[in-house]
């Protein structure tokens, strides 16, 4: 729905606030679904809050259906500040960079859709010198956490979802204890989810010592993964 979009959008930005991103600047979004009107280059339009008057500067490039080589080279031809990928991209784009030996200097790298090592973030920083603004969410539940900037954990957006850290004999995670992740999403209206269990699992925080005071999850520890068996 709209409404959750904009939930997505706000929490968005307010994460990419604690890191100190410029909304002025370009981004290259890489997709994985594809667009039937877009395609690799186009400008999708700014991706700032439209409230902020130099998010009116920013430009959002697209990108869909080039290997990650295409992608490093569309990148050093593109020059953006940012760029947003799936976490497997970022030790895949380390990797072709020390390759080529070409050293190109990103700001920030928006990851989804997969847990960062602290070892992949240092990398990132030491290659790229590029932080990696990590969101943790989910297509039913949206978004649920974001990194925070001390690299102390994932901040829970708990104004749009109410989570918990439950363990395998259904007591609640006490911090550093693991446990999954179970998400009531606030903002989920169309479709109401109650004690929705992710099927992820994860290490309970402590109260983050940045000062900030949304609850912090400590580590994402994987993921259950189901595999069915055929008759066959």
């Amino acid at each position: 729905t709209n409404f959750m979009r904009s939930i997505i959008s706000a929490t968005g930005w307010r994460a990419q606030k604690w890191y100190g991103v410029d909304w002025g600047e370009r981004l290259i979004t890489r997709a994985y679904v594809p667009s039937t009107t877009l395609k690799t280059g186009d400008i999708i339009g700014s991706w700032g809050p439209p409230s902020v008057k130099v998010s009116r500067k920013g430009k959002n490039i697209y990108a869909y259906g080039i290997d990650h080589e295409q992608l490093f080279d569309f990148i050093l031809a593109t020059k953006p500040a940012y760029i947003s990928v799936y976490g497997g991209s970022i030790e895949i784009l380390c990797d072709i960079s020390e390759e080529k030996q070409k050293n190109y200097r990103i700001k920030g790298i928006f990851s989804r859709g997969s847990m960062i090592s602290t070892e992949l973030r240092e990398r990132a920083r030491s290659v790229f010198g590029a932080d990696v603004i990590e969101g943790f969410a989910s297509q039913e539940c949206g978004s649920i956490a974001h990194s925070c900037p001390t690299g102390a954990g994932l901040h829970i957006n708990s104004e749009t979802v109410f989570l918990e850290i439950v363990k395998d004999d259904g007591a609640y995670a006490l911090p550093g204890e693991d446990g999954r992740v179970v998400v009531t999403p606030i903002a989920s209206t169309a479709m109401p989810f109650i004690r929705y269990d992710l099927g992820d699992r994860a290490i309970a925080g402590e109260r983050c010592g940045c000062g900030r005071s949304l609850p912090i999850l400590k580590s994402i520890s994987g993921r259950v993964m189901h595999s069915f068996r055929h008759p066959d």
